[in-house]
Protein backbone atom coordinates (compact mmCIF):
# COMPACT_ATOMS: atom_id res chain seq x y z
CA UNK A 1 0.00 0.00 0.00
CA UNK A 2 1.30 3.47 -0.89
CA UNK A 3 0.54 6.16 1.70
CA UNK A 4 0.30 9.50 -0.04
CA UNK A 5 0.22 12.81 1.75
CA UNK A 6 -3.23 14.11 2.77
CA UNK A 7 -5.06 15.94 0.04
CA UNK A 8 -4.95 19.74 0.18
CA UNK A 9 -8.70 19.61 -0.48
CA UNK A 10 -9.29 17.75 2.76
CA UNK A 11 -10.45 20.34 5.29
CA UNK A 12 -10.53 18.11 8.34
CA UNK A 13 -9.06 20.09 11.26
CA UNK A 14 -6.50 17.41 12.16
CA UNK A 15 -4.83 17.58 8.75
CA UNK A 16 -2.59 20.32 7.39
CA UNK A 17 -3.29 19.35 3.77
CA UNK A 18 0.42 19.08 3.01
CA UNK A 19 2.10 16.63 5.38
CA UNK A 20 1.32 13.78 7.73
CA UNK A 21 1.43 14.91 11.36
CA UNK A 22 1.30 12.99 14.65
CA UNK A 23 -2.26 14.21 15.21
CA UNK A 24 -3.24 13.08 11.70
CA UNK A 25 -2.03 9.54 12.34
CA UNK A 26 -3.64 9.45 15.80
CA UNK A 27 -7.02 10.48 14.39
CA UNK A 28 -6.82 7.87 11.64
CA UNK A 29 -5.99 5.12 14.14
CA UNK A 30 -8.96 6.13 16.32
CA UNK A 31 -11.50 6.32 13.50
CA UNK A 32 -13.39 3.08 12.75
CA UNK A 33 -14.00 4.26 9.18
CA UNK A 34 -10.37 3.49 8.35
CA UNK A 35 -10.94 -0.17 9.25
CA UNK A 36 -13.22 -0.40 6.20
CA UNK A 37 -16.56 0.31 7.88
CA UNK A 38 -19.07 3.04 7.21
CA UNK A 39 -19.65 5.54 10.02
CA UNK A 40 -22.71 7.77 10.30
CA UNK A 41 -23.92 10.45 12.73
CA UNK A 42 -20.43 11.77 13.48
CA UNK A 43 -21.65 15.37 13.17
CA UNK A 44 -24.99 17.14 13.61
CA UNK A 45 -26.39 20.50 12.54
CA UNK A 46 -26.25 23.13 15.28
CA UNK A 47 -29.19 25.34 14.27
CA UNK A 48 -28.82 27.57 17.32
CA UNK A 49 -25.42 28.78 16.08
CA UNK A 50 -25.62 29.44 12.32
CA UNK A 51 -22.55 30.29 10.29
CA UNK A 52 -22.00 34.08 10.51
CA UNK A 53 -21.53 34.47 6.75
CA UNK A 54 -23.74 31.89 5.05
CA UNK A 55 -26.43 31.71 7.73
CA UNK A 56 -26.46 27.92 7.43
CA UNK A 57 -26.48 25.78 10.57
CA UNK A 58 -23.01 25.15 11.96
CA UNK A 59 -21.91 21.58 12.53
CA UNK A 60 -20.89 20.09 15.85
CA UNK A 61 -19.23 16.77 16.56
CA UNK A 62 -21.38 14.10 18.19
CA UNK A 63 -20.09 11.97 21.06
CA UNK A 64 -18.48 8.72 19.94
CA UNK A 65 -21.20 6.69 21.64
CA UNK A 66 -23.72 8.27 19.23
CA UNK A 67 -21.85 7.21 16.09
CA UNK A 68 -23.50 4.53 13.97
CA UNK A 69 -20.91 2.05 12.62
CA UNK A 70 -21.68 -0.56 9.99
CA UNK A 71 -21.26 -4.18 11.00
CA UNK A 72 -19.93 -5.16 7.56
CA UNK A 73 -16.80 -4.03 5.70
CA UNK A 74 -17.82 -1.44 3.09
CA UNK A 75 -14.49 -0.45 1.49
CA UNK A 76 -10.78 -1.21 1.56
CA UNK A 77 -9.21 -0.78 5.00
CA UNK A 78 -6.27 1.51 5.76
CA UNK A 79 -5.94 0.37 9.40
CA UNK A 80 -5.78 -3.30 10.36
CA UNK A 81 -8.31 -4.65 12.85
CA UNK A 82 -5.60 -5.67 15.33
CA UNK A 83 -4.00 -2.18 15.27
CA UNK A 84 -7.39 -0.56 15.78
CA UNK A 85 -8.04 -2.75 18.83
CA UNK A 86 -4.70 -1.78 20.37
CA UNK A 87 -5.49 1.92 19.95
CA UNK A 88 -8.89 1.46 21.60
CA UNK A 89 -7.17 -0.18 24.56
CA UNK A 90 -4.87 2.83 24.97
CA UNK A 91 -7.78 5.27 24.70
CA UNK A 92 -9.77 3.33 27.30
CA UNK A 93 -7.17 4.12 29.99
CA UNK A 94 -7.21 7.90 29.52
CA UNK A 95 -8.02 10.00 32.62
CA UNK A 96 -11.39 11.73 32.93
CA UNK A 97 -11.88 15.47 33.47
CA UNK A 98 -11.56 15.07 37.26
CA UNK A 99 -8.25 13.21 36.89
CA UNK A 100 -9.57 9.75 37.73
CA UNK A 101 -9.01 6.86 35.33
CA UNK A 102 -11.88 4.68 34.22
CA UNK A 103 -10.38 1.53 32.77
CA UNK A 104 -12.27 -0.50 30.21
CA UNK A 105 -10.02 -3.52 29.83
CA UNK A 106 -12.15 -5.21 27.17
CA UNK A 107 -12.60 -2.09 25.03
CA UNK A 108 -12.67 -2.96 21.33
CA UNK A 109 -12.72 -6.71 22.01
CA UNK A 110 -16.49 -7.24 22.29
CA UNK A 111 -18.81 -7.79 19.32
CA UNK A 112 -22.60 -7.87 19.50
CA UNK A 113 -23.95 -11.24 18.44
CA UNK A 114 -27.22 -9.62 17.33
CA UNK A 115 -26.06 -6.87 14.97
CA UNK A 116 -22.31 -7.47 14.60
CA UNK A 117 -21.26 -4.05 15.94
CA UNK A 118 -18.62 -3.51 18.57
CA UNK A 119 -19.94 -2.86 22.06
CA UNK A 120 -19.43 0.66 23.42
CA UNK A 121 -17.60 1.26 26.69
CA UNK A 122 -20.03 2.60 29.27
CA UNK A 123 -19.46 3.59 32.90
CA UNK A 124 -22.37 3.03 35.24
CA UNK A 125 -22.89 2.56 38.99
CA UNK A 126 -19.18 3.07 39.59
CA UNK A 127 -17.96 0.25 37.38
CA UNK A 128 -16.99 -0.53 33.81
CA UNK A 129 -19.52 -2.01 31.46
CA UNK A 130 -20.32 -2.30 27.77
CA UNK A 131 -23.47 -1.74 25.75
CA UNK A 132 -24.85 -2.05 22.25
CA UNK A 133 -27.75 0.01 20.92
CA UNK A 134 -27.68 -1.83 17.58
CA UNK A 135 -27.06 1.37 15.61
CA UNK A 136 -30.06 3.26 17.02
CA UNK A 137 -29.51 6.70 18.58
CA UNK A 138 -31.55 9.82 19.25
CA UNK A 139 -30.95 10.71 15.59
CA UNK A 140 -32.26 7.37 14.29
CA UNK A 141 -35.66 6.22 15.49
CA UNK A 142 -35.98 2.68 16.80
CA UNK A 143 -38.62 0.37 15.25
CA UNK A 144 -41.06 -1.21 17.66
CA UNK A 145 -39.72 -4.69 16.89
CA UNK A 146 -36.02 -3.74 17.24
CA UNK A 147 -33.96 -5.78 19.72
CA UNK A 148 -33.46 -4.30 23.17
CA UNK A 149 -30.21 -2.58 24.05
CA UNK A 150 -27.59 -4.94 25.45
CA UNK A 151 -25.68 -4.05 28.60
CA UNK A 152 -22.95 -6.20 30.17
CA UNK A 153 -20.82 -5.61 33.25
CA UNK A 154 -17.08 -6.02 32.71
CA UNK A 155 -16.52 -8.09 35.87
CA UNK A 156 -19.20 -10.58 34.83
CA UNK A 157 -17.83 -10.74 31.30
CA UNK A 158 -14.28 -11.43 32.49
CA UNK A 159 -15.45 -14.42 34.52
CA UNK A 160 -17.29 -15.93 31.55
CA UNK A 161 -14.45 -15.21 29.10
CA UNK A 162 -11.91 -16.87 31.40
CA UNK A 163 -14.15 -19.94 31.58
CA UNK A 164 -14.36 -19.99 27.77
CA UNK A 165 -10.59 -19.63 27.37
CA UNK A 166 -9.81 -22.36 29.87
CA UNK A 167 -12.34 -24.62 28.18
CA UNK A 168 -10.49 -24.17 24.89
CA UNK A 169 -7.13 -25.02 26.43
CA UNK A 170 -5.79 -21.51 27.08
CA UNK A 171 -3.78 -20.76 30.20
CA UNK A 172 -4.77 -17.32 31.48
CA UNK A 173 -5.15 -15.54 34.81
CA UNK A 174 -8.35 -14.00 36.09
CA UNK A 175 -7.21 -10.37 36.25
CA UNK A 176 -9.08 -8.23 33.65
CA UNK A 177 -5.87 -6.71 32.26
CA UNK A 178 -4.29 -10.15 31.73
CA UNK A 179 -7.44 -11.51 30.13
CA UNK A 180 -7.58 -8.57 27.70
CA UNK A 181 -3.88 -8.91 26.89
CA UNK A 182 -4.33 -12.64 26.26
CA UNK A 183 -7.19 -11.98 23.84
CA UNK A 184 -5.15 -9.41 21.92
CA UNK A 185 -2.01 -11.57 21.87
CA UNK A 186 -4.03 -14.45 20.41
CA UNK A 187 -6.00 -12.14 18.07
CA UNK A 188 -9.37 -13.06 19.55
CA UNK A 189 -12.57 -11.08 19.99
CA UNK A 190 -15.61 -11.98 22.08
CA UNK A 191 -19.12 -12.29 20.62
CA UNK A 192 -21.88 -11.48 23.11
CA UNK A 193 -25.61 -12.19 22.87
CA UNK A 194 -28.50 -13.46 24.96
CA UNK A 195 -27.14 -17.01 24.75
CA UNK A 196 -23.74 -16.15 26.22
CA UNK A 197 -20.31 -15.37 24.82
CA UNK A 198 -18.10 -17.01 22.21
CA UNK A 199 -14.55 -16.51 21.01
CA UNK A 200 -13.65 -15.78 17.40
CA UNK A 201 -10.42 -14.80 15.60
CA UNK A 202 -9.82 -11.22 14.53
CA UNK A 203 -10.48 -11.11 10.76
CA UNK A 204 -7.47 -10.49 8.53
CA UNK A 205 -7.37 -7.30 6.49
Amino acid sequence: MVCRRPSSADRNPHRSGETWTLVTVAKILENPRYTGRQVWNRVADDREHPHPTSGRPAQRANDRVDWVISADIAHAALVGEADFLLVQARRAARPTADGSVRRYHLSGLLVCGVCGRRLESHWGHGRAGYRCRHGYTSARSRPADAPRNAYLREDHLVDVVVEQLVGEGHHVGVEPARVAAHLRDHRLTVTCDAHGVGLRPVPAV
